[in-house]
């Protein structure tokens, strides 16, 4: 049975311990998915978080942790009011490989000197024992439990290699023999030790995205009373103090006082805002100047700092389609690299009559510690996790991992031209009425019948009927009058009763659907010098059913427009501007920029059916709008790109939402090294294996006379870890263009 999504409801936990490579990934996914009442989850190897989607019969925390528990995994919900860290457990794997390496370094010492006498042989059985039974014992338990539960990660290859080399290292010691293999024992786990600890370093700074959300929120808040409280304890409703130098704790209203704001990290603007009584204030933000009392409208999670969080930890952990070939190896890789390993053994058994035991165990032992799923499963994540952090501190909120593949991909980006091209707060330059109408009558009735509309052109009639003035961000109040029956249509404009007298408003098409005559002497661009006259809307307004005004609506272009198409040039995208407005609005907003292809006049559906032609004709195509009223556009491109800004851009449509028109070849441009940066690691992790399995398993034998060491092997492993790792750190060098 299918549950209803008004119905499941999310859990997030940190997980603590057994989440080591891909094949941890996949086996902890299929343990979650198994369960009653689970719909979905998503595990994310970086930030060792697992996100499940339950259902009203699925199973609570207490339950949740039990079954992971049992599939050996510990697992801690997450607290999302209280900001997470992974300084303990970078801590905690320091100290572990450090004691390892303590412990082991007899045995390493004297196994390199090849001492013989019993009493070495004693001290280096000692040494290797003490490793496996302390610091090495989580992967040792973990093997074994794993080889009975048939669950095949990371530690069953090292732990059966370590206690093959040991048990070998026994055998011989019994027959008198001293080829002994403890060194390489001890040293194994001290290495796989810390290539944890250095992996677990490393994870911090790919999550330091979130990390630096967290730190925008303070420890405490101050209730209005002078009482500090931990920020958990924030509900609601309640009243709080904010002064200069604060961080914005919450989200709220402004209910005394004023303050200005330094809301950067929402706009990117440095210029600190005022906010006063009744505006609304963001956790997180700094206040610069002032003191005021805000009331708390959202809190911990459900504020807008923890949704970004949120949404950048699920961006992180989301797997684009080029992980799926890691995926489908990673889940066959153990149960191959087991088979490979007795493989490996036979062979030598039957090639090497007199010592072909011995080798083929070693060798055995070798190929099992040597291959590396971590690898596999680190190379894509890893990648996207540092990638969506950088694009997250540039401005680009990524809704979805995915998203960055598609980007690398896009070579056509269609441009709206309001709110995207240009700042979205147009202003009527000038206006014509029709001789012996009421100018004052003809503008109160238009405010009205616009009143509850939020787009730019009905703010900028509101504004131009309340004072004569260019609309602001701020929307004037509208007259007081009754208003009944208001019909918006999309592209067209809006219909209404206003005191009983029918009102239309939009274009020349909205009047004629409606049957109403357009007058062509009533041209509101008349007044308006050349240039303001090319780039300017008609916003007709019809009463009684007679044409009587228009008004000439005009919008500035956006300072880093033109930087924007330049850059997109440069990247080889072809640039298409399509816009519901006017042909002659688009062509002047088109020669600003050097734009020469553009459709205008276009309604929604005929955006999607542009969108439509040119994938069909081949073209990967990135749709740019405000992500509002182009979300069919978006349903319909490849890659949907929202310019918004504040607040607003958690709610935008779109697979990625970006405060500047910039910042699109920015995303484009962080998708492609994204990409060339996966792709290098995925080959590098393919290309190890491929060549480090077949050395470990003895083909070199024949012109060296010798077999890879396995506490070579266990370097060799992690350097790969570390080198993915690495390879995707450089992502962090990556910075978006300034206008």
């Amino acid at each position: 049975m299918i549950t209803p999504s008004n119905q499941i409801h999310a859990q997030a936990y940190d997980v603590t311990e057994g989440l080591h490579c891909a094949s941890c990934v996949a086996r902890m996914t299929t343990a979650v998915r198994a369960l009653p009442g689970v719909a979905d989850c998503t595990v994310d190897l970086v930030g060792r978080r697992l996100r499940v989607d339950v259902g009203p019969d699925g199973p609570d925390p207490t339950q949740m942790i039990a079954a992971m528990a049992a599939a050996g995994f510990a697992i801690r919900p997450v607290v999302p009011a209280v900001p997470e860290s992974d300084d303990r457990q970078t801590l905690q794997a320091g100290r572990t490989a450090l004691l390892a390496a303590v412990l082991g370094l007899p045995a390493a010492i004297l196994g390199m000197m090849h001492v013989g006498d019993p009493l070495s042989i004693w001290a280096q059985a000692i040494s290797a024992l003490a490793v496996v039974v302390w610091p090495g014992r989580t992967i040792v338990r973990n093997a074994m439990t794993g080889l009975v539960r048939r669950r095949y990660d990371m530690d069953v290859l090292v732990g059966l290699g370590v206690m093959a080399s040991i048990g070998l290292s026994l055998a011989l010691w019994a027959q008198g023999r001293h080829e002994l293999w403890f060194d390489s024992a001890t040293m194994v786990l001290a290495v796989v030790l810390l290539g944890r600890w250095i992996e677990a370093r490393a994870r911090t700074g790919l999550t330091q995205a979130v990390r630096l959300l967290g730190a925008r929120r303070p420890a405490v808040a101050l209730m209005v009373d002078g009482r500090e409280v931990p920020l958990a304890e924030v509900h609601v409703g309640d009243r709080l103090r904010l002064r200069q130098g604060d961080l914005v704790p919450v989200d709220g209203t402004i209910a005394q006082g004023g303050i200005r704001v330094d809301e950067s990290l929402l706009t990117g603007e440095l210029a600190p805002v005022p906010r006063e009584i009744g505006a609304s204030v963001v956790g997180g933000t700094l206040v610069v100047a002032g003191s005021a009392e805000c009331t708390a409208t959202a809190v911990g999670g459900q504020a807008w700092l923890g949704r970004l969080e949120d949404h950048v930890r699920q961006a992180q952990a989301a797997k684009p389609p080029i992980s799926r070939l890691a995926d489908a190896v990673s889940a066959r890789f153990v149960p191959a690299v087991l088979l490979i390993a007795v493989a490996t053994t036979i062979a030598w058994i039957l090639l090497d009559r007199e010592g072909g035991l011995v080798h083929g165990l070693i060798a055995a032992a070798t190929v099992l510690v040597v291959s590396c799923p971590c690898a596999l499963g680190l190379a894509t994540p890893t990648a996207i996790a540092v990638a969506v952090g950088r694009a997250a501190s540039a401005g680009i909120l990524i809704r979805d991992g995915a998203a960055l593949e598609t980007a690398a991909r896009i070579n056509t980006v269609v441009l709206d031209k309001t709110g995207t091209l240009t700042a979205g707060r147009p202003t009527v330059l000038s206006a014509a009425f029709s001789p012996g109408s009421t100018r004052e009558k003809i503008l109160r009735l238009a405010a009205a019948a616009e009143s509850g509309s939020v787009h730019p052109l009905a703010r900028a009639v509101i504004a131009f009927a309340a004072a004569g003035q260019p609309a602001t961000a701020a929307v004037p109040v509208a007259p007081a009058m009754a208003v009944a029956r208001v019909a918006t249509i999309p592209g067209r404009g809006i219909s209404a009763d206003v005191e009983g007298y029918p009102v239309v408003i939009g274009n020349a098409a909205h009047l004629a659907d409606q049957g109403i005559a357009v007058d062509p002497s009533l041209d509101g661009r008349a007044t308006a010098d050349d240039s303001q006259a090319a780039a300017s809307t008609p916003v007709l307004i019809a009463i009684d059913g007679i044409h009587r005004a228009t008004l000439a609506v005009g919008d500035e272009v956006r300072p880093d427009a033109a930087t924007l198409i330049t850059r997109l040039r440069a990247l080889g995208i072809r640039v298409i501007l399509a816009s519901g407005d006017t042909s002659g609005a688009v062509a002047a907003v088109a020669v600003q920029l050097g734009i020469t292809e553009i459709h205008a006049g276009l309604d929604p559906a005929a955006k999607i059916a542009l969108i439509q032609e040119l994938r069909h004709q081949g073209h990967r195509v990135a749709m740019v709008g405000d992500g509002l009223n182009d979300a069919a556009a978006f349903a319909a491109s490849d890659l949907g790109l929202a310019v918004a800004g504040g607040a607003d851009a958690l709610s935008a449509i779109g697979h990625a939402v970006v405060q500047r028109p910039l910042a699109v070849a920015d995303l484009l441009d962080l998708g492609r090294r994204t990409v060339a940066t996966i792709r290098v690691n995925l080959w590098w992790a393919f290309g190890y294996n491929l060549v480090a399995i077949p050395v470990a398993a003895g083909v070199l034998w024949p012109l060296t006379g010798r077999l890879l060491d396995p506490m070579l092997a266990a370097a060799a492993m992690g350097a790969s870890s570390i080198l993915v790792v690495g390879n995707s750190l450089r992502l962090r060098r990556w910075k978006p263009a300034l206008p």
